[in-house]
């Protein structure tokens, strides 16, 4: 419905306003704050959930960590503790053969020595 009025040389459009069943009514914004309000609370609740279970997540995902940590530090140390070992070994292996070689060095000259004296 439209009404139009001439005034002073001016159109003044007056434009009857129809409120539809469900737009702007108190009842709609009532229905949509409510609405909005359960959906907000139940992101918020999904989002506490989540929060909970990526913490123990990464709780979980810590704990192997260390505890995967513990191990090689342990298998490393055994490890190291073995080949220092097996080097103390050698070291002592080699002296002994040093020793053995300047030994038979020793009867090698006193036999050359002797051949020379012999001869």
């Amino acid at each position: 419905f439209l009404i139009s009025k001439r005034l002073h040389y001016v159109d003044i459009m007056v434009i009857q306003t129809h409120f539809f069943h469900s737009q702007s009514s108190p009842e709609h914004w009532e229905n949509f704050t409510r609405e909005t309000l359960q959906e907000s609370e139940a992101t918020r609740q999904r989002s506490v959930a989540l929060r909970g279970t990526l913490d123990a997540i990464l709780t979980n995902a810590s704990r192997d960590l260390r505890t995967q940590a513990d191990k090689v530090e342990a298998a490393l140390s055994k490890r190291v503790a073995c080949t220092d070992e097996i080097r103390i070994r050698l070291e002592n292996e080699l002296k002994k053969v040093r020793c053995r070689l300047f030994v038979i060095d020793n009867i090698y000259n006193h036999i050359t020595i002797s051949r020379c004296y012999n001869a």
